[in-house]
């Protein structure tokens, strides 16, 4: 019964840490696009000058 809920506890706790990294990976994604705009957009104005 022991080794059934360690069982249990280990793969809630790597479920939750997927979870962790996919959601952190989608907001890394979210700024990276934005930043990416504003990077390219002030290097566009820049090349103007």
């Amino acid at each position: 019964m022991m080794i059934f809920l360690l069982a249990l506890s280990m793969m809630i706790a790597m479920a939750a840490s997927a979870i962790i990294l996919l959601l952190e990976e989608r907001a890394s994604r979210r700024q990276n696009k934005s930043n990416g705009a504003f990077t390219w957009q002030t290097m566009h104005k820049n090349s103007h000058f």
